[in-house]
């Protein structure tokens, strides 16, 4: 009867034990199920966070057509580009000469101020190669690069002016960014294009090369009608531009494409 009552009360202990081991086992599941659970939630909040799109506020807007309106000047007529890697070495060069003359002519400058002009531009993963800058018009070096001084020198051999550039007035249409890649639409109403010296606008156009005429000026009128004003008669013949820019971790906003929507 005594063996009996023990060999009761040791089942009683193991079952007890049992229940205890597996309450134990699942306390500690639940500690580590929350706690992975606390994990994934940061990722999925940013998730979310990288796929909320906001508005561009007013300077970045500002900051994004003035960069465009230099853009236009000079590879307006090599649009749409999926990628800036497709400019050339050379045309990245001569575009940064023209950055860098705004200030006033320079005899010389160095590869740091060049460095600068295509960071800014290009952001600050630029890619491009320190060369002699080739005049654009393809009769000899305009700028001759010094490896050992690091700086451009600039070689007087041309008589003659710089080469054509585009004229385009921007119309912003919309704008976006989601974290750092930053969206502009625009609509660009391009004049007659410039070579050296500008000429008065005879004519709009819906493209860089001068092909599509949207507006012609009157003989008599050339001087004195504006852009703003023949924007709005027009802008249901022009184009949606995209801009794409990528912003750096130093505030530059690089160019990364231009798509045109017909």
């Amino acid at each position: 009867m005594e063996k009996k009552k023990i060999k009761i009360l040791i089942s009683i202990i193991i079952i007890l034990s049992l229940l205890l081991i597996g309450s134990g086992g699942y306390i500690i599941y639940q500690k580590i199920n929350n706690k992975e659970k606390q994990k994934k939630e940061p990722v999925q909040q940013e998730e979310t966070e990288k796929i909320t799109e906001e508005e561009l506020t007013e300077e970045e807007k500002n900051i994004l057509l003035d960069q465009i309106s230099e853009y236009n000047s000079r590879f307006a007529t090599e649009y749409p580009m999926k990628n800036v890697s497709e400019i050339a070495n050379q045309e990245k060069l001569y575009f940064g000469v023209i950055q860098i003359n705004k200030e006033g002519f320079q005899e010389s400058f160095s590869t740091e101020k060049l460095s600068q002009v295509m960071e800014k531009y290009f952001s600050n993963k630029a890619s491009y190669t320190d060369e002699n800058i080739q005049c654009v018009i393809r009769d000899g070096v305009l700028y001759q690069y010094n490896e050992e001084k690091k700086n451009y020198q600039y070689q007087g051999t041309h008589g003659h002016g710089g080469g054509s550039f585009s004229r385009s007035n921007n119309y912003y249409v919309e704008g976006n960014k989601k974290k750092n890649t930053y969206t502009i639409k625009v609509q660009i109403l391009y004049e007659t294009t410039c070579s050296d010296i500008c000429g008065p606008t005879s004519a709009y156009y819906s493209d860089a090369e001068a092909k599509n005429i949207v507006y012609e000026i009157p003989e008599d009128k050339v001087e004195t009608i504006q852009a703003s004003e023949v924007y709005p008669q027009v802008k249901e013949k022009l184009p949606i531009t995209t801009f794409t820019f990528i912003k750096d971790e130093d505030g530059n906003y690089g160019l990364d494409s231009v798509i045109i929507e017909k």
